[in-house]
């Protein structure tokens, strides 16, 4: 019980890490000082690095926890809704809502698709590829 808790807990802290580094720089490097809001350039950026981080997050979590890779994966994806909203609730309305939601359901899926990256890796031969190599 106590490995699931801090495999999902340093799951999260590793996304949230990448995903801060990767905003301070990318808002140093493409975002101009004048601009009054974030140019495309930063938004594809900033979906691509969200995505890979929870992937790596997902990933972490599923190797640390050791079993039910998917299930702790799971519930990484469920911290990142539950903070995801809690974040939302009190931010700004319109189209930076939806991208900010948009980036929580990107969080979702790259967290799942860390924990199958992970359960494939764990996952016992099938029998049947080890009959036909022989």
């Amino acid at each position: 019980m106590i490995r699931s808790v801090l495999a999902v807990i340093t799951g999260y802290v590793l996304t949230a890490a990448i995903v801060i580094a990767c905003t301070f720089l990318a808002a140093k490097f493409l975002i101009p000082e004048e601009a009054t809001e974030p140019p495309r350039t930063y938004l594809v950026v900033n979906i691509a690095y969200s995505l890979l981080a929870a992937v790596a997050g997902g990933y972490l979590t599923a190797r640390i926890a050791r079993r039910a890779p998917l299930a702790h994966a799971g519930a990484l994806a469920m911290v990142i809704v539950t903070i995801g909203a809690a974040t939302m609730s009190g931010g700004p309305q319109g189209a930076a809502s939806v991208f900010g939601w948009g980036i929580v359901g990107l969080g979702v899926i790259g967290s799942l698709a860390g924990g199958v990256v992970r359960a494939a890796q764990v996952r016992p031969p099938d029998r049947d590829s080890q009959e036909m190599s022989v």
